[in-house]
């Protein structure tokens, strides 16, 4: 059996820091922790192709990629969903990260795609052999295998094509841009009613901040108003925790905002208990003039 060829260095191009992706990283918070935690998986992956595992059995997860890399556990979190936002990294089924973009830093075939092109060319060699020599049952078997592994080859295919393109059409929001900061202050709402909420991935929120003033024509001081509207109101700061639900939601905002002020929990209580005062001397005073 021939010896796994490894590669021990990473070739870092003079221009990778110039990169649009690499800027938009570094122009983060943390954005040069995200940096250099993407170079140590880069080092650590070149001499298994690309492929980041702990062995064959276990994959990462964050606390081991954080120990791994010394790297702090929340810049691993976030730094993973960066990556993968970018197409910079894949998360395979079996959980293994893969680099998809080693082969540019190695400069360099690697042992697995070298496989993968030889399995191609061994496959053709068979179906030229079988055809001028199989019987013919023989070679219709085999052409109808031939014919399920391209149909199931196309539509991996075609699956990895319409990936591509949703990765590719998703719009990256850099800190200062409206979408990015609209999305943040809802947050930061949220976070002061419940300090314990789980930390969103404010990209997928910037996108749908994007779709309200894309799609939805609404204005960006319209959306600052409903979020400041939602979370004042004692119902709907309880339902409204992500900009997919203040979309969903926003009509139904615009008019409970058109018709007046959001009541607070106070308020509320106050108005029931003047309602209820009312009502017992409504009886009060039948049953003094029945009297």
């Amino acid at each position: 059996m021939s010896e796994k060829k490894k590669y021990y260095w990473l070739k870092l191009k003079k221009d990778f820091f110039k990169r649009h992706d690499v800027r938009v990283i570094e122009g983060m918070d943390n954005g040069k922790d995200y940096v250099l935690f993407y170079l140590k998986l880069l080092v650590e992956s070149i001499d298994h192709d690309g492929n980041l595992r702990f062995n064959d059995m276990i994959p990462y997860d964050d606390k081991m990629l954080s120990s791994v890399t010394n790297t702090n556990i929340d810049i691993v979190r976030s730094a993973i969903q960066i990556f993968k936002a970018l197409g910079l990294i894949e998360i395979l089924d079996d959980k293994t990260i893969y680099m998809k973009q080693i082969e540019s830093f190695i400069g360099a075939e690697t042992n697995w795609a070298k496989q993968k092109r030889l399995q191609r060319i061994e496959k053709a060699d068979n179906v030229h052999q079988l055809s001028t020599s199989s019987p013919p049952q023989v070679h219709q078997e085999y052409r109808d295998k031939s014919i399920e592994y391209r149909d199931k080859s196309i539509e991996i295919r075609d699956k990895n094509i319409e990936k591509k393109k949703s990765i590719r059409n998703k719009r990256l929001f850099v800190e200062d841009s409206i979408e990015f900061q609209l999305s943040k202050k809802l947050l930061d709402y949220i976070l002061i009613n419940n300090p314990n909420y789980k930390m969103p991935n404010l990209q997928n929120w910037a996108q749908h901040i994007d779709y309200m003033i894309r799609l939805d024509k609404r204005t960006p001081e319209q959306i600052n108003d409903i979020i400041v509207f939602s979370q004042e109101d004692s119902f709907w700061k309880s339902n409204v925790l992500s900009t997919e639900k203040l979309r969903q939601k926003f009509d139904q905002l615009w008019i409970k905002k058109k018709n007046g002020k959001p009541k607070s929990t106070f308020e509320i209580l106050q108005a029931e208990y003047e309602k209820e005062v009312e009502s017992e001397q409504n009886r009060n005073h039948q049953i003094t003039g029945s009297n």
